[in-house]
This record gives C-alpha cells, structure tokens and sequence, in this order.
C-alpha cells in the first residue's frame, strides 16, 4: 500500500484493506512511509490522511507512526497540535520518543516547548531519555 501511493497508484483496494487491518499492520504500512520520507510530499501525506482518515485514529500505537509520517514530510508543521496532545496523555517511551525525534528534527525549539509543558507528567526515567534525545538542553533553555 505504501508503495503504491508512492507511485501514484493506490486504489480503491488499498484503502478498503487499509481500513481492514489490525493496528500491527497499519503500523507496519506507516512505517514503511517513514522509512521512505524522501519519496513522499506534503501533497501525498495530506491525501494518505484523507483516503484513510488517519487524523481520527484511536489506538496509539498507529498514532505515534503517522505522527512521524506527519511531522517530517512537514504535513504537520510547528506548533504541532496533534503531536502536543498524545505526548500529553501517552507516558509510554515507546509512544511518545519517536515522535519527539520527529518534532525535533523540524523544530527543535517547539519540541523543547512541548516537553516542557508536560515534563512533570512523565516517569522520571522516560523524562531523562527524553532530555538525552534534545542532546544539549542548556541550548534550548534561553529559547
């Protein structure tokens, strides 16, 4: 499926068997997109989320692989909305660093912001592997 949107040639077909698969496997389909950003554009993202109305995903782990589709094809831009509110309710490290490392890949300021914002919600330990994914914090300090 990916690749077929990929290539411009997703069908009706795709979107049916997208829209039958467990969470597992549409994880696997996003992160196939993820694996291959550079062949992606904001135009193909925005009609990936249309055709499969990614937005309104429930389960979280699908969530956290279209984030990252989302955020580095720059789909989602700053002040990322979307990506503010799952790391402000999931505390899994599993979840929420790879949407961090997307974040903070296009705006490492915003995402420093985010973190901050919500810093006293995560475990000490997924607070401390968080810190160490923004490097030099003290940097972002006087941002």
């Amino acid at each position: 499926i990916a690749h077929h949107y990929m290539e411009g040639k997703e069908t009706q077909a795709d979107i049916a068997a997208f829209k039958s698969y467990d969470s597992m496997l549409k994880s696997i389909v996003l992160t196939e997109f993820n694996r291959n950003i550079g062949q992606t554009s904001k135009e193909m993202i925005a009609k990936l989320d249309s055709d499969l109305n990614l937005a309104k995903e429930t389960n979280v782990a699908v969530t956290m692989c279209w984030l990252q589709v989302a955020v580095k094809s720059k789909y989602h831009t700053s002040p990322f909305v979307a990506e503010d509110k799952l790391v402000g309710r999931v505390g899994r490290t599993a979840y929420i660093l790879p949407v961090y490392r997307a974040m903070i890949t296009v705006d490492k300021q915003q995402a420093w912001k985010i973190f901050q914002k919500h810093i006293d919600f995560y475990h000490p330990i997924t607070k401390g592997i968080l810190e160490s994914a923004f490097g030099n914090a003290k940097e972002l300090i006087s941002m």
